[in-house]
């Protein structure tokens, strides 16, 4: 399994829990990571002009996952979003399937 792939899991787990309100959880919102998919990684370039990942997410290594979280993170910042990434993700993955499905 590639760290992408490990990743993955963990932060599919995190966000599901910020998602059903978990109190532990939504206490660190703001340190999770963002769950990166080919969905999450066009939005990213769409609505951030971020560049995609170095490598697909399944084969990311740690430090390819890293790079994109840490810019991930400072595009958001500069950006002016107020929220958390996770937050930002949610937002980015709904609305990435939806134009994928045509009901955007």
């Amino acid at each position: 399994m590639s760290h992408g792939q490990a990743q993955k899991w963990i932060n599919m787990t995190a966000k599901y829990l910020f998602v059903l309100n978990d109190d532990c959880t939504n206490k660190v919102a703001g340190f999770l990571h963002v769950p990166i998919d080919s969905v999450v990684a066009k939005q990213a370039k769409s609505q951030l002009d971020l560049k995609w990942p170095s490598v697909v997410w399944s084969k990311m290594d740690s430090d390819a996952y890293e790079e994109y979280q840490w810019l991930l993170r400072g595009v958001l910042s500069a950006s002016g979003f107020a929220a958390s990434p996770i937050e930002w993700e949610i937002e980015a993955w709904l609305d990435g399937m939806a134009d994928r499905l045509g009901t955007g």
